[in-house]
């Protein structure tokens, strides 16, 4: 879906007068964003866009996670759609298992002494996320 296109539906859905007005934006503006080209037009990209432009010149994850964590969510890139051979495929299970169990452990840890430091907090968002890009890999790949 292209980004004039998303925004159009946010826009239909949503009070855009009240969105101009928190934004401190012309309603005109917002109404360009959603143009086809993407305002490009205009001389200027959406929102959608320049975030997007970002992450092409710079190719660091930290914008998209960024945006991700914003909304409540994480990001998890798209694994390679190779199949892996019978080798890799256990590993990959073995390495989601490990890494499921190291998770339970640290929450159990947190649980009984009810104290979580924050630096800790962020070791276990960091294997988290480690924990989820290889889920996905496993479930995009398929079981060995």
């Amino acid at each position: 879906m292209k980004s004039g296109a998303v925004l159009q539906a946010v826009f239909r859905d949503a009070n855009i007068k009240a969105v101009a007005a928190e934004l401190g934006l012309n309603v005109k503006t917002l109404y360009k964003w959603c143009e086809p080209d993407g305002g490009r037009a205009s001389g200027a990209l959406n929102p959608l866009e320049r975030c997007a432009e970002v992450w092409r010149l710079t190719e660091d994850r930290r914008v998209v996670e960024w945006i991700c964590r914003e909304a409540n969510g994480y990001f998890v890139p798209n694994p390679p759609v190779t199949p892996p051979g019978a080798q890799e495929g256990l590993q990959l299970c073995s390495r989601v298992l490990e890494e499921l169990g190291l998770l339970e452990a640290a929450l159990a840890r947190r649980l009984v002494s009810r104290a979580w430091p924050a630096a800790e907090q962020e070791s276990v968002r960091s294997l988290c996320d480690r924990f989820k890009a290889d889920l996905e890999r496993v479930l995009a790949r398929g079981l060995p």
